[in-house]
């Protein structure tokens, strides 16, 4: 488990953004600019290089900022990056931002006070603008998610819509909880959610105060659904054996998953595996909807095809969108 030992000094920032980076030249300056400009200025910026072989340490040194860090090591993965931005962080708070990722000037502005106003709630997030990787405006995430705040755990497991990139914390309960676990690689951010969401509320601020990028060099997309719905298994199963209370959330968080997994595989060509993933899902939780698509893969796959092409004319965006896998169409 990692070790996040407190600040030292009277030098302390308030905030601590931790910006994880692997070959994020195309993206990495604007991320870095979007946080520079927060109306928030009491703020360290930690660029965290996880061993890019690109000009990614190039242009954040380039930024004359003595508000910005760059550290370098030899890739670890992205939880690893992450855990060592805020064991050399300074604040009392800490908020993470993805290298193709932005933050608009207000964020952390109208997040601190929610986050200090009561010792109960343990993470702030907000809603964000969707870019395409083009930065094209792709609507809002709160247009296809709800808003939640409260004590969230049942829900975070089942719908794992909080993006890491709206996060703020407590560097404390960041550290209480562990950190980011390294062995993960596609489900390391709800991971640390869940045990934050264990144990406290989380509040939301219900504007978009970010941006958040969706692209084909997604973490989802790179490592592939099956990686991706094994972690998540491994997760679930971790809950499980911990609060045997929580396995109707946790048998419903996997039939939704499942379901996510299967209708990305249909929509990827790979029949097989979806109808693998959607049979899994109708054992767990057989509703109306998700045997109806099982149903349809398995009978008439080319109906859905043309239906999938039909809902990306009429939504003007065929490619990625926001969710579990990012080809869903939910």
């Amino acid at each position: 488990m990692a070790h996040f030992p407190p600040a030292g000094g009277t030098d302390i920032a308030t905030a601590s953004v931790v910006i994880p980076c692997f070959n994020g030249e195309r993206y990495i300056g604007e991320a870095l600019a979007s946080v520079l400009a927060q109306t928030h200025a009491d703020l360290e910026a930690i660029v965290v290089d996880d061993g890019s072989t690109d000009r990614s340490v190039t242009i954040a040194r380039g930024f004359r900022d003595p508000r910005v860090r760059v550290i370098t090591q030899a890739n670890a993965g992205v939880a690893a990056a992450r855990n060592r931005g805020v064991a050399e962080a300074s604040g009392e708070y800490v908020a993470f931002l993805d290298q193709d990722d932005a933050w608009l000037p207000e964020k952390l502005t109208q997040q601190l006070p929610l986050l200090g106003a009561s010792a109960a709630v343990g993470l702030v997030y907000c809603d964000c603008f969707l870019v395409a990787e083009t930065g094209a405006p792709l609507g809002r995430w709160s247009e296809r998610y709800p808003l939640r705040r409260g004590r969230l755990f049942d829900r975070l497991i089942v719908e794992a819509t909080v993006p890491i990139s709206t996060v703020l914390l407590r560097r404390s309960t960041f550290g209480a909880v562990g950190g980011f676990r390294t062995r993960y690689r596609f489900v390391e951010d709800l991971d640390l959610l869940l045990r934050v969401a264990a144990l406290h509320a989380i509040e939301v601020v219900d504007r978009p105060l970010a941006r958040y990028r969706l692209h084909a060099a997604s973490t989802s997309r790179t490592l592939g659904i099956e990686i991706a719905a094994e972690e998540f298994g491994q997760l679930c199963d971790e809950w499980m054996a911990r609060d045997a209370a929580r396995g109707p959330s946790i048998s419903r968080a996997l039939a939704r998953y499942h379901y996510l997994a299967g209708k990305t595989a249909f929509y990827q060509g790979n029949t097989d595996l979806a109808r693998r993933y959607l049979a899994e899902s109708v054992a767990r939780d057989p509703r109306t909807r998700t045997r109806l698509f099982a149903a349809v893969v398995r009978h008439c796959p080319g109906l859905l095809s043309r239906a999938r092409q039909l809902v990306q004319r009429l939504r003007g965006r065929a490619g990625a969108t926001p969710g579990t896998f990012p080809d869903r169409f939910a």
